[in-house]
């Protein structure tokens, strides 16, 4: 009963004279990290938020002090009750105290292991009742963002509590998600001066920036069916809803028949860890209409026993996709790579971007173990080619299938200078390892950039010997 008394209300009330207050520096947020004509400084975007969440109510997530595996056991027993769904697992604990799912019954390799109805998922199809998501539809700076659109639906389903016919799924979800959304100012600066932080940061200024102008909307809409919406719509809600999204989204073309593709979050099936060489895969079965669709899971390669743990790949395929997008980093990842950014020389730029252009070529690039892009060599050929054979180029790109940019007997420049620049990145990596929190998941990114720029650098050593 203890519980469930203190899960039946998930924040307290953010609005009132709170509002009046709160507006002046929700305005200021917004101000700070729109204005086009000056950098956002992301220790005041820090300041700010630090302001507003002092003078908000805490977010108690709807799994906070909750068994999360029987709350997805109690997902999927509901499931099968009320949408008759096909499920063939069950959640039990993992090794690092989260959720994992194995399968209860032998699956043969043409069979599914869960079907879960398009009704059932958390979706950015909005309800008929959903008008003020109606507005964020149409909002010239929200209007194509789909993972905002997704995670206002989702807190609308969590301050709906029991009266949310997502009630079960909210409560599977992680309380604590960790990605870089969740990091305290103090681990985030040490990320300046690597590859990460040109991702980083843009992602963190449009995250609050984002709140501000949801704010706003939210608090000037006459919709009496958002009282629990606008009143527990805090900071560190819209945060812990990103994370959600961020983690847990998939994407489908055309689910409402929009040019965008939607975006949902698919009970259950979110709760598969992820594994490179993963045993099951989604698939989309029934018709296309919203109403018949289904999202499977089906055995990838193989029948698959009882007991076999369910995993998928994850999209995310290095270590900074895993960082920024999902919290975690794993041990091992086949082809790791970091991200190389370069720009053009002032002088002559105009021909050599409408030349990177027709190729088309696009800083930045990644780089890693016996990783070392043609885009990237050729953008460097780019960077160092004289005008006159660039225009030799430019006729030959009319013609010839294919194109070679080589600079002939000044091709050596081209690894010194790739060389030149992976030194300067350890140096600038080194430096922000010395600033980095021990044990931090930063200092990890930052260790796993450090490997990737040395074994880049010493591949390209045997190349060139």
């Amino acid at each position: 009963m203890g519980k469930k008394a203190k899960n039946n209300k998930l924040v307290k009330s953010a609005g009132g004279a709170k509002r009046a207050v709160l507006m002046p520096l929700i305005k200021e947020l917004y101000t700070t990290t729109s204005t086009v004509d000056k950098k956002p400084d992301i220790e005041e975007v820090y300041r700010l938020a630090q302001m507003i969440e002092e003078k908000q109510s805490s977010f108690i997530p709807p799994s906070y002090n909750l068994d999360r595996v029987q709350a997805a056991n109690e997902l999927i027993d509901h499931l099968k009750t009320e949408h008759k769904c096909s499920i063939n697992a069950a959640a039990e604990s993992d090794e690092l105290g989260g959720v994992r799912l194995r399968l209860t019954d032998d699956c043969e390799n043409n069979n599914t292991v869960l079907d879960i109805p398009i009704d059932a998922c958390i979706t950015t199809v909005n309800r008929e009742e959903m008008t003020v998501l109606d507005a964020c539809r149409t909002d010239p700076i929200l209007g194509n963002m789909v993972n905002v659109q997704l995670a206002l639906n989702l807190l609308f389903e969590v301050f709906e509590n029991k009266n949310s016919k997502h009630y079960h799924y909210v409560r599977t979800l992680p309380s604590k998600p960790n990605t870089i959304v969740a990091q305290k100012l103090e681990d985030v600066l040490p990320l300046k001066g690597s590859s990460i932080w040109m991702e980083s940061e843009p992602l963190l200024i449009a995250v609050h920036r984002q709140y501000a102008r949801l704010y706003q909307m939210i608090a000037q809409s006459p919709v009496a069916g958002f009282d629990n919406l606008r009143n527990g719509f805090t900071l560190s809600a819209y945060k812990w809803a990103v994370q959600i999204v961020q983690t847990r989204q998939n994407g489908y073309p055309g689910v409402n028949h929009m040019e965008l593709n939607d975006l949902v979050l698919i009970p259950v099936l979110d709760l598969c860890n992820h594994a490179f060489d993963s045993t099951v895969r989604i698939a989309q079965t029934g018709d296309d209409k919203f109403t018949g669709l289904k999202l499977s899971l089906t055995p990838k390669k193989e029948d698959l026993k009882s007991g076999s743990e369910l995993t998928l790949k994850y999209s995310p395929s290095c270590s900074s996709e895993f960082f920024l997008h999902l919290g975690f980093i794993p041990d091992e990842i086949p082809n790791d790579a970091s991200r190389l950014k370069l720009s053009l020389p002032k002088s002559g730029s105009d021909w050599r971007i409408a030349l990177l252009q027709l190729l088309p070529i696009q800083s930045p690039f990644k780089i890693g173990k016996e990783h070392v892009s043609h885009d990237l060599v050729n953008f460097i050929r780019v960077f160092h080619m004289s005008e006159e054979l660039a225009k030799i180029k430019f006729q030959d790109m009319k013609t010839a299938q294919s194109v070679d940019l080589s600079l002939g007997d000044e091709e050596s420049k081209v690894f010194d200078f790739l060389l030149l620049r992976l030194r300067l990145m350890i140096a600038n990596v080194d430096r922000c390892l010395e600033k980095c929190p021990e044990e931090s998941l930063s200092k990890k990114l930052l260790q796993n950039e450090r490997t990737n720029f040395t074994e880049a650098s010493d591949y390209i050593r045997t190349l060139i010997e």
